[in-house]
């Protein structure tokens, strides 16, 4: 539910938006990460078997993780009808750190609610 001051202060001041381009992770994967499925084979292949293929979804799945352009929902306060956009996310477990954080955050939620239920 939206405040009441919400109308006051910015948006940003509520939600503040991923920047999912400005981290060294995205950059690592984006610059080197198909130069590495390239030379996997020669390189790792014989101590480590063949990469597998959900590797190379994984990492497509979070170079596109919040990027507006690949996707949106238009977010609107009931209050103030201030409106910013939130990029889809990619429900990757581990690899990205927003949805890994955000995973993390809703299962502590639930295994609290769980606890607090089985003392009543």
């Amino acid at each position: 539910m939206a405040s009441k001051e919400c109308a006051r202060k910015p948006v940003t001041s509520i939600y503040r938006p991923r920047r999912p381009r400005s981290s060294p992770l995205f950059g690592l994967f984006e610059e080197h990460f198909d130069r590495f499925q390239v030379m996997y084979e020669e390189l790792f292949e014989r101590e480590y078997g063949p990469l597998r293929p959900v590797v190379g979804k994984v990492v497509e799945k979070y170079l596109e993780c919040g990027i507006v352009e690949n996707g949106f929902a238009r977010v609107v306060c009931s209050n103030c009808k201030a409106e910013f956009l939130v990029g889809f996310s990619c429900k990757v477990r581990m690899l990205c750190p927003s949805c890994h954080a955000k995973r993390l955050n809703c299962k502590g939620r639930d295994s609290r609610i769980d606890s607090f239920n089985a003392l009543g």
